[in-house]
């Protein structure tokens, strides 16, 4: 269930006050922070045996060719070019990140704090009091009905872990996607991400069309040239901070203190856990044109469209010829590296 956390005001004589959504933004950011920091869903390059959809690059290769003694093979009898394909598959997506595991809260203290409406007791003093919400403040009072209770770990995956993965999975390349992979064509000085690998994940060839002449009849049939190279990209930890640390209670329930560095690592541990376990539709997972949102570029397969029908003689009983790939480019799909939940 959503919360909404208390926080110690210290402009206000240390008050409780509620988290404001902006400030419960700014945990949410920080928590897409510490999965930046070490994702536990990860894509690797592998020079083949990938485990995300495989790619296909499709190119012409030049027909066989073709002879005669006495005059040029007819055009109709000489083989048609073909295609020739490669396919990629290179990226294995990894489910083993260290650390993915839910922390233990055995004395319920470890999340923060949250007005209840009376439903149980975790703050009480040696006089029997405890705190009770006025408005916006708390103050002591000796009341039956207690206000605190420190949120359950499902109440911290629906008010900051679930929100961060829906940030991680945006389309967009930026702050709130630490840690997530997009495709990029340059393999150096793409601004806030890492290089996976130098590899590339998928290329774009083509028949290289100035490389085949009359006079060389026969032509080797295949004759790539490479339009286009695709590459793996990581986008780095940013530098979110978290405008409010909310607060809990001590390791025996008898004092309300900030919460502090330790923090940091609940958050991490949660969202790693969810991003690979969660049963609940939050697992983060990526694939190659299936669903979800695009990152990146987009990897095209394109291909030559038409053909040319060649002839040379080379003297007077040694007529050839050769069909060789010609004409514009043509795009015969694009493959996206889409991120998604499940």
């Amino acid at each position: 269930m959503l919360r909404i956390p208390l926080y110690i005001d210290e402009t206000s004589d240390n008050n409780l006050r509620q988290l404001t959504p902006a400030q419960i933004d700014s945990v949410v950011d920080y928590a897409t922070k510490q999965y930046g920091n070490d994702p536990s869903v990860t894509l690797r390059v592998v020079s083949t045996g990938g485990t995300l959809d495989p790619q296909t690059d499709t190119r012409l290769q030049a027909g066989s060719s073709a002879s005669s003694a006495s005059a040029f093979p007819a055009e109709g009898t000489v083989a048609d070019t073909s295609d020739i394909t490669v396919q990629y598959q290179r990226m294995i997506e990894d489910l083993s990140g260290s650390g993915a595991s839910v922390p233990t809260d055995t004395d319920n203290v470890l999340y923060p704090l949250y007005w209840n409406d009376g439903e149980r007791i975790i703050l009480e003093d040696d006089m029997g009091y405890v705190l009770h919400q006025d408005d916006d403040h708390v103050q002591q009072e000796q009341i039956d009905n207690p206000t605190l209770q420190s949120m359950s770990t499902q109440d911290m995956l629906d008010t900051f872990i679930y929100p961060a993965i829906d940030k991680l999975i945006l389309g967009s390349i930026g702050d709130e996607q630490n840690g997530t992979y997009h495709i990029n064509t340059a393999n150096s000085g793409v601004a806030g991400s890492t290089l996976v690998d130098a590899t590339p994940v998928y290329i774009d060839t083509r028949a290289d069309a100035s490389a085949y002449t009359a006079a060389n009849i026969p032509e080797t049939r295949d004759q790539p040239t490479t339009v286009e190279q695709y590459y793996l990209w990581r986008i780095d930890e940013a530098s979110q901070t978290i405008t409010e640390y909310p607060c809990h209670t001590n390791d025996d329930g008898t004092e309300i203190q900030e919460h502090g560095i330790t923090f940091h690592t609940v958050l991490q541990n949660l969202i790693k856990w969810c991003a690979v376990n969660d049963p609940n539709g939050y697992k983060l997972r990526y694939n190659i044109n299936i669903g979800g949102a695009n990152r990146g570029s987009g990897m095209t397969d394109t291909k030559l469209n038409s053909q040319t029908y060649a002839t040379h003689q080379v003297g007077p009983d040694d007529y050839r010829a050769q069909k060789f790939p010609s004409g514009s480019p043509t795009t015969l799909g694009t493959y996206y590296l889409k991120i998604n939940k499940e």
